[in-house]
């Protein structure tokens, strides 16, 4: 990825979790939390089926 990439990741990422701050308590903080949890759960299992053979869960006959 490239560093324009990333700078305006870290930004969006920065105004979502101002966004956060700033309405705290209100359903859409709710809304946006629930979002990143739910990305993050996301990144991490598509990161775990890139990184790993499935043929290792394989047991031989």
């Amino acid at each position: 990825m490239s560093t324009l990439r990333k700078l305006l990741l870290a930004a969006f990422l920065a105004a979502i979790l101002a966004v956060i701050l700033l309405t705290w308590g209100s359903v859409g903080s709710g809304i946006l939390v629930l979002a990143l949890i739910i990305t993050g759960g996301y990144l991490l299992l598509r990161w775990f089926l890139d990184t790993h053979d499935p043929d290792d869960y394989r047991m031989e006959d």
